[in-house]
């Protein structure tokens, strides 16, 4: 195997990878992305992640077969990234406009009250043996 070929199986596997872990993503984070909204959204998703991988191993391979392989590694890499968040921004504007202004959640929502969670105990004990005990610098 050539190192031509070697780089070229790298950008493959690489774009994959990511181009799954691409998919996946909305179907992991439904809450924060807005994709469970609707299934033509996330039909749309899929359809964009699939360009993006086509499109990166196009062009990182047919510049990898032009005689340059490590710029095609890098374009398609670069092709994939590119790609992929002009498709998350499409696909969120898209999300957005489906989903109703009531079911957007507050600007604020941190908790006020200043009530005791847990014992601090331990954490006190940590804190001072930290601060009582020496450095020894001299330790290899």
């Amino acid at each position: 195997m050539t190192e031509a070929m070697a780089i070229s199986a790298f950008l493959i596997v690489r774009v994959l990878i990511v181009g799954v872990f691409l998919y996946g993503l909305p179907r992991v984070l439904r809450e924060g992305l807005l994709f469970g909204t609707a299934k033509d959204v996330l039909r749309m998703w899929d359809y964009g992640c699939g360009a993006a991988v086509l499109a990166a191993l196009g062009v990182g391979l047919g510049i990898s077969a032009a005689g340059w392989p490590v710029a095609g590694n890098l374009t398609g890499t670069t092709v994939l990234v590119l790609a992929a968040f002009a498709n998350y921004i499409h696909v969120y504007s898209e999300a957005r406009a489906v989903v109703p202004p009531e079911a957007h959640a507050p600007l604020s929502s941190a908790s006020l009250e200043t009530r005791d969670t847990a014992p601090a105990g331990l954490a006190k004990l940590t804190v001072g043996l930290c601060i009582l005990r020496p450095v020894d610098h001299n330790v290899p």
